[in-house]
């Protein structure tokens, strides 16, 4: 703004108050002191109003683009407090032309954010005595590809200070380069160090000596040894057991010795240290996953290899086959239903959210043998057709299930069957000359008062053989009741 612009608003506003004074005592001489007050008011407040309406022309006839460009940088300078991103518009170019301000912005967002601040720069110009302006960002598509690029081109490495991937877990770091394979430790060492997974975990805590232990069950796919810690502060027992897991690998120091508790060779150890895994990653490539439609877990007692937790939830059958990439496993357990409730719940858990074209799909059924064909079922053979055989059907109760020892029978109950209909019964108690066991009190609800006037095992099992008449004999456990009665065919008859 130059001086010959401030000269002239000086001129003019003591011209006004000059007509102002001039018009106060050409009218005082006329009017009583109560209208000079009121008219002197009026002429004042017009002349004030006609004075600065003379100011204001003046200055707009004398603003240049370049003022008002300075205008627009200070009110961004007030700006930029709340916004720091316009600090990279502040040195932008703009132009002034037909009452608009064109700002150069590189981005969508700067573009609406000065979009925004029209409204309040107009209202900012208006105080100043000067006409609206209207702000018209330009998004310069060329300087942003090459703020980006130059963006791109210096981008350095950022180090991270973080925790070591691996710990130590308990005392020192472990600097040894001699490994012992735990198939070597042959006997009482010392300063020994082994790498291995930790495979179970026991904890006991001693009363009298208030010594705390965990016990490790370690192995290195060579051998197995069971590692011991000894502690008595619960802060170090809490951290060496949230620090082990069962699965993950660790640097073990320590000395062997020969435990006179576990009476075998243990590993003491003084330091251990996380390592990575040294399990061998499995990895199924191919291009079209196999369903399995045969698998057992662990519930399929001595032919299940597949780990199965009941107390974790966990099944290695079903999750492997997810991790894999499988579309659906079978888990058929032999003769049981148990790993059912589980498995379905790591599948459902898996599928939830999911697409049904993604979903993991488990198929549950049941390896039953209808005939065990390794017992034998028939003893001394013969070719006899049932339907047309008199036959005895019996069964025995005894003192237990040792035939060849202290035990004996107690009941022997049999029927004979012709053409399929009961034609003849036998039924007798047999004292056994003491008093029986309870637990066969509770199996059979037989009492001593029962057996009390009950013939000899010698004497009922000859009116026994003597009614069978040798027919062919059918029983339910028939080895269990034969070993009975050939037991004492040998020892009475």
């Amino acid at each position: 703004m130059s001086k010959g612009f401030i000269v002239k608003n000086v001129t003019i506003i003591v011209l006004g108050v000059v007509i102002i004074m001039s018009s106060v005592l050409f009218v005082g001489v006329s009017y009583s002191k109560e209208q000079l007050t009121a008219s002197s008011k009026s002429i004042i407040t017009s002349a004030w109003i006609a004075s600065f309406s003379n100011v204001k022309t003046v200055r707009q006839q004398n603003i240049l683009d370049e003022d008002i460009i300075k205008y627009f940088k200070y009110f961004l300078d007030q700006k930029v407090i709340d916004n720091v991103s316009l600090q990279s518009i502040i040195n932008n170019d703009f132009k002034v032309e037909n009452n608009e301000i064109s700002v150069e912005v590189i981005s969508k967002m700067e573009a609406n954010l000065i979009d925004s601040f029209n409204d309040e720069f107009s209202k900012y110009l208006k105080n100043l005595g000067l006409s609206e302006v209207e702000l018209v960002p330009i998004i310069n598509d060329e300087k942003r590809k090459e703020i980006k690029e130059e963006i791109e081109n210096s981008k350095t490495d950022i180090i991270v200070n973080k925790e070591p991937e691996f710990k130590i877990i308990m005392g020192e770091e472990i600097k040894s380069k001699k490994i012992t394979e735990i198939k070597d430790i042959i006997g009482e060492e010392n300063n020994v160090t082994v790498e291995a997974y930790i495979f179970g975990i026991e904890e006991f805590v001693s009363n009298k000596s208030n010594f705390k232990i965990l016990t490790l069950k370690i192995s290195d796919k060579t051998d197995s040894i069971l590692a011991k810690i000894f502690t008595r502060e619960d802060d170090e027992f809490n951290k060496y057991k949230a620090g082990l897991k069962e699965g993950k690998w660790y640097a073990f120091r320590g000395y062997v010795k020969n435990d006179t508790f576990a009476k075998d060779l243990v590993f003491n150890v003084r330091d251990i240290e996380e390592i990575p895994s040294k399990d061998d990653e499995f990895v199924d490539d191919a291009e079209v996953k196999r369903v399995e439609l045969h698998a057992h877990t662990m519930m399929s007692q001595m032919d299940g290899v597949t780990k199965f937790d009941l107390d974790k939830h966990t099944s290695e059958l079903v999750s492997n086959a997810i991790k894999f990439g499988y579309k659906g496993v079978a888990i058929t357990d032999h003769g049981g239903c148990q790993a059912f409730p589980i498995c379905y719940e790591i599948i459902k858990n898996y599928n939830k959210g999911k697409p049904k074209e993604e979903h993991f799909k488990g198929i549950y059924g049941t390896e039953l043998t209808l005939v065990d064909d390794s017992a034998d079922i028939t003893f001394r053979a013969k070719d006899d057709d049932l339907r047309s055989t008199t036959y005895v059907v019996f069964d025995t109760e005894t003192t237990g299930f040792n035939a060849g020892g202290k035990d004996q029978m107690i009941e022997i109950g049999a029927v004979k069957i012709a053409s399929g209909e009961i034609i003849d019964r036998f039924d007798e108690f047999i004292n056994p000359g003491r008093p029986l066991p309870q637990k066969i009190v509770d199996l059979t609800c037989i009492t001593d008062d029962d057996l009390a006037g009950a013939d000899n095992e010698a004497n009922v099992t000859k009116r026994f053989l003597e009614w069978a008449e040798g027919l062919p004999m059918v029983a339910h456990n028939a080895k269990f009741d034969m070993s009975f009665v050939d037991g004492d065919k040998r020892t009475y008859i």
